[in-house]
């Protein structure tokens, strides 16, 4: 299962297996159905379809409370990964950030256990860092959106910072666009 936030302490909605009902992310024209998409295309193309996983998208004052908070730098970030059990109350950011790649069945959403979808983690993305980002670069905003969400899941999924990433990142951001369209 896949939830979309909105801020800090916004109502969470829970994504099923198609979609689900959702607000327009303010000034990108993206809605939660199309965050949880890009999500979904993510973890399905890293086998791990089925895991659940969090998404806050928040503004630049709550990011830089995380980001102070976990990783002891002032202002905000774009985005920030938190491993299950991490995600803005305990321990801090997922792999590539603090953390090494996760325990357990590589590449599988069970916990280990015969438990069912494997809890991955909390994302949380800051929109309007997102925005200036994608105007400073000239990048589309969905498209950064979707790459910047794509990052994430990788650290979620045990991944650092470097060649693998950035490749992985390829090939999977065209699936996660492609699966954000039909929203």
């Amino acid at each position: 299962m896949i939830a979309v936030t909105r801020g800090a302490s916004g109502a969470s909605v829970k994504a099923g297996a198609i979609g689900m009902p959702g607000t327009t992310a303010v000034g990108l024209g993206l809605g939660r159905p199309w965050f949880a998409a890009v999500a979904r295309a993510a973890l399905a193309a890293l086998g791990l379809a089925g895991a659940d996983l969090e998404i806050r998208l928040v503004d630049d004052a709550a990011m830089a409370a995380l980001n102070e908070e976990f990783l002891g730098c002032p202002g905000p970030t774009n985005v920030l990964a938190f491993e299950a059990g991490q995600g803005g109350g305990a321990d801090g950011p997922a792999a590539g950030h603090a953390a090494g790649p996760q325990e357990g069945p590589e590449n599988s959403p069970e916990d280990g256990q015969g438990g069912g979808p494997r809890g991955l983690g909390q994302v949380a993305l800051s929109l309007p860092t997102a925005r200036r980002e994608a105007l400073l670069y000239g990048q589309d905003e969905p498209a950064h959106c979707a790459r910047l969400l794509v990052h994430a899941v990788l650290h979620l999924a045990g991944f650092d910072h470097g060649e693998a990433m950035e490749a992985e990142t390829e090939r999977i951001l065209p699936l996660a666009l492609a699966a954000a369209g039909e929203c």
